[in-house]
């Protein structure tokens, strides 16, 4: 059994669209912290993972700009292969922002020590 932690910074861009003929923006920023609990199979790994994330959105609309933050819960799964401290890795999380879930699906390298 494998306990870590895990800290990241979460830049989504900026969005951009048309609302009523007004063009709108939003962009989202946050800091996760997570609490991984993985166990091993040989050089292969199973992992969860759940946390919070405080998070910053500004949005401009109709030529109005505005902002929001809050923390709000992460979680997720995800899959490893392990050569020494390297890793491959496979996750798939939910960043619980207020009304909204995003869904994130990602492959990474990962160093651990």
């Amino acid at each position: 059994v494998d306990l870590a932690i895990e800290a990241s910074y979460l830049d989504l861009g900026t969005q951009t669209g048309n609302f009523l003929g007004d063009d709108i923006s939003v962009s989202t920023t946050g800091l996760m912290a997570s609490g991984l609990l993985g166990f091993n199979f040989g050089p292969f790994g199973l992992f969860a993972k759940a946390g919070m994330i405080d998070w910053e959105t500004d949005a401009e609309v109709l030529g109005v700009t505005t902002s929001g933050s809050d923390t709000d819960s992460v979680y997720g799964v995800g899959a490893k292969f392990q050569l020494g401290s390297f890793q491959l890795r496979a996750e798939y999380e939910v960043i619980d922002i207020d009304v909204v879930d995003m869904e994130l699906i990602s492959v990474g390298v990962a160093y651990t020590f």
